[in-house]
């Protein structure tokens, strides 16, 4: 008995550790549920350049429209001359309208202001050897309303690269935060980002320099709002080991830093290709690509708040398919987010020289919803941008390098809008049994201040109208407005929330 009372013992432990090493495993790598090998796709649109094509960006707008940004290149002398276009799409996918610019790095963003866009981008003056950091606005059908220039980047000769990278563009509580990275402005090895503080009439209010730790670059690849604050997060190359990603928070009213939270990643470097979005008034979600130590790269996903770094941690790994998967590029914007979800494209790339180009739906728990294969060929896809649909769909720009036999090679500029799988509809717009009609307006009638009661809905923006239907102010996740400045009288105010419109008729005492 006591020999069998041993070996059941020792069984019982064998178990335990059996589940304690399943559970660890289960907690970083996630098989994909509701894998679609031939998802429904909307539109695709290609475009092809006379060297070559390539992708800057993508911005869903209202009603399932968007805004496509690409370049094209084409040979002349013993150099290329390149053309930056901005178009707007139907829902369709037919191109409505065109704007072209001979810029460089061109990238756009929503203003407060209903019906216009920002954009932003950089003009060579090579008699200089600077570039001039331009900021457009613009209207739906394209019509630039004005152009200013908010600074000069001067560079030395010789520089391998000089051209500004990766540009944001940011905004809340009616203000506009506009980021560039660019080694031209530094003194080599080390280059410096600049951020800048900007308002609706493209005034910049303050600009603040970002430098580097000693021999690293400072590549600003994400902004995020901390919802309620005047506050934000924004990633830096400020490290002091490979193995941790250091993210400052930020005051928006100095443009100064707060703080800073170390990531730590004790399974390797996510290096590039990250993101970070807020999914409540304290929760975000993180994301980057995953270098292991064999070079092969996996999809890192945290959520955390700034108090609690990790609350949960998810790899993913394609080599039970055909080979190593990662976020390819990535080098805009990874992550579309949704009401209940969020969209991540990646590349499972193959060594047989064929890729896949895959989009994956992720609840806010971390867990997999859904998995879909795109395209499989023998392209070479970089993953730019990735934006949210209203229909809760997502728009995808990628570029595509093709390679021929005598070494040559060339690519287009791929545009995918996937329609949203029947998996998702009920998460997109049901907002978890959340009543619209817990939102409340008070005091009522008001002399000035109004607050708005949410209960535990996410509000996105609060557009305030006169009884005509004319549009007087706009604000952005914000719980209080101000309307002192407004007459007497009765106002229309609609709030969008997680969970649809709310309307509600304000008396101005």
């Amino acid at each position: 008995m006591t020999k069998i009372k041993r070996v059941t013992e020792k069984l019982k432990t064998s178990l335990m550790l059996a589940f304690g090493i399943f559970a660890f495993i289960a907690s970083h790598n996630t098989s994909f549920s509701q894998v679609d090998p031939n998802p429904e796709i909307d539109y695709e649109v290609i475009i092809k350049g006379g060297a070559w094509a390539y992708v800057i960006g993508v911005l869903g707008i209202d009603n399932n429209e968007a805004f496509i940004m690409y370049g094209t290149a084409e040979e002349e002398g013993d150099g290329y001359v390149r053309t930056e276009t901005l178009a707007h799409v139907s829902a369709q996918g037919e191109i409505l309208n065109e704007l072209f610019f001979h810029h460089g790095g061109i990238t756009i963003g929503k203003m407060d202001i209903s019906d216009s866009y920002l954009a932003m981008g950089y003009q060579h003056v090579e008699e200089e050897r600077a570039y001039l950091i331009s900021v457009f606005k613009f209207n739906r059908e394209l019509q630039i309303e004005w152009e200013k220039v908010i600074d000069t980047m001067y560079y030395k000769e010789g520089l391998t690269f000089s051209e500004p990278r990766k540009m944001i563009i940011k905004s809340w509580n009616n203000t506009y935060y506009l980021t560039i990275n660019g080694q031209g402005w530094s003194q080599s090895p080390c280059q410096k980002s600049v951020i800048y503080k900007m308002d609706s009439e493209g005034n910049i209010l303050m600009k603040k320099d970002i430098y580097p730790a000693a021999n690293a670059i400072s590549d600003i690849q994400y902004i995020s709002h901390i919802p309620g604050t005047n506050r934000f997060l924004m990633n830096t190359a400020d490290r002091e080991t490979v193995t941790d990603q250091r993210t400052w928070v930020m005051s928006d009213e100095t443009l100064e830093r707060v703080s800073t939270l170390v990531l730590p990643n004790p399974w390797c470097l996510l290096e590039i290709d990250l993101d970070m979005e807020y999914i409540n008034e304290t929760e975000f979600i993180y994301v980057g690509g995953v270098l292991l130590c064999d070079a092969n790269r996996q999809i890192g996903l945290r959520k955390g708040t700034v108090n609690n770094l990790v609350m949960k941690t998810r790899y993913f790994h394609w080599n039970r398919f055909n080979g190593p998967s990662g976020v390819r590029g990535g080098l805009w914007k990874t992550m579309a987010l949704q009401n209940n979800y969020f969209y991540i494209c990646m590349v499972d790339q193959m060594f047989n020289k064929t890729n896949n180009l895959i989009v994956a739906a992720f609840d806010h728990e971390l867990d997999s919803l859904w998995t879909a294969y795109i395209k499989r060929d023998d392209a070479d896809y970089w993953i730019i941008s990735i934006t949210p649909m209203s229909d809760g769909s997502c728009l995808i720009g990628a570029r595509r390098d093709f390679y021929f036999d005598d070494g040559g090679s060339t690519a287009d500029a791929y545009f995918v809008k996937i329609k949203t799988p029947e998996v998702l509809q009920n998460l997109g717009f049901v907002t978890k049994q959340k009543e619209i009609a817990s939102v409340v307006v008070y005091p009522n009638p008001t002399s000035g201040v109004l607050r708005i009661g949410n209960g535990e809905l996410r509000i996105d923006n609060i557009e305030v109208f006169d009884v005509y239907g004319r549009k007087l102010s706009s604000y952005h996740r914000q719980h209080q407005i101000d309307i002192s400045h407004l007459p007497t009288g009765i106002y229309i105010v609609k709030i969008n929330t997680e969970a649809g419109e709310v309307v509600r008729k304000v008396l101005k005492e």
